[in-house]
Parts: structure tokens; sequence; C-alpha cells
């Protein structure tokens, strides 16, 4: 199956939705934990733009939920640049929407079973502010019911205030994390053929 975009997980991170091709406009047990700032206090400004970040966190999921990649596109700056994995550089909002939807062409239909975002570090600095953190879904195609699919993705991005006080993104890379390895059974140790021994009398 080929890779997902996170600018629709991005926002992974650009594009986890660009690849799912949700079949349900609903995902089971989507939630985020909240950013962290650091152990400072937060002052009254940077209160308001934590809120303000965490209310793009939660259009991001919606709009990924929903399949929506036009809404995605309205939470980039005109100017983002997406990194994905083993690709060049995207740039602008435009390529980076023509992007995400040439990646669905010819895909199968997923149902997104869950989605997570989990954020483990945000840090802000005047009119830019950078987090990281991890973007999972676990799908299931339409045509195998039985057959479930977990997805993790580890992401870095930059946004950036709006004049208005939203935040938008900026820039944004990512990577999927492999999933574990099975473990090998232990090598079963082949007897030796030993003569029996024999008791002097």
């Amino acid at each position: 199956m080929r890779p997902i975009h996170p600018l629709a997980l991005l926002a992974i991170p650009v594009l986890l939705l660009a690849w799912l091709q949700p079949a349900s406009a609903q995902a089971k047990g989507s939630r985020q934990r909240p950013p962290a700032q650091g152990t400072r206090p937060l002052t009254a400004e940077q209160k308001d733009d934590q809120h303000a970040i965490e209310e793009l966190h939660q259009r991001d999921i919606r709009y990924s939920i929903a399949d929506d990649l036009v809404g995605l596109s309205t939470l980039w700056t005109e100017d983002i640049v997406s990194l994905p994995p083993n690709s060049p550089p995207i740039v602008g909002r435009e390529a980076n929407l023509e992007w995400v939807k040439s990646s669905q062409k010819g895909t199968p239909t997923m149902e997104i079973l869950s989605y997570d975002q989990q954020w483990s570090e945000m840090r802000i600095s005047g009119d830019w502010a950078w987090e990281w953190g991890t973007i999972s879904s676990r799908v299931r195609p339409a045509s195998a019911s039985n057959q479930e699919v977990q997805l993790t993705y580890k992401v870095a991005r930059l946004l950036q205030r709006q004049p208005d006080g939203s935040w938008l993104i900026a820039r944004s890379i990512w990577n999927e994390i492999a999933p574990p390895a099975a473990a090998k059974p232990a090598p079963v140790e082949e007897k030796k053929n030993e003569k029996p021994r024999t008791l002097d009398r």
C-alpha cells in the first residue's frame, strides 16, 4: 500500500488522509494530548497562542477524518513547504494540494478506525512556533473487513501566527515509523550424538 502524506495527517502531518480516502466520516478514539510549552509559566499572550494552535490541531483532525483536502489546504500558509520522505520539497499551497490529490488516484478506499495526534513538545517565539510528535491511525481497507493496518508517523512542523491571531502550518517534515519486527523464535540447539560411556570394573 502507498504511504500516507501527513499534510492530510499534517496538515502528517500535510497528508494521512491524502492516501486514506476514508469511507467513514468519523473515527473512533480520535484524541490529542495538549502541547507542552516547557516548565516556565505561560504569559497571557502565550496562553492565547496555545489556544489558537490547539484550534488548528482540532481543525486538522476534523478535515483529515472527513477527507476534506480543500479544508486542509486552508490550514497552510501560501508559501508552505512540506518535506515528504524520499521526495523533493513541495513548495506552495497549490503545489501541495495538487500533490495530495494526485496521491489519492488509484489508491483503495480505506475506513479510518482511529486517528490520534500526540504532540510531545511545542515552543512559541514571537510569530513562530514549532512542535514535534507523532500522528497515528488504524485503518481498514473497505475490501478486506478483517484486515487492519496501523500507521504511525513522526512529525515536526513550523507554525506561523497570522494577523488575525490564528496559526497556520508553514513547514512540515515527517517519516513513517516502521512497525516493530516480529520476534524470531529462539534457535533450537542440536544435540550431539554422544557415545555411551562404559564403566571400568
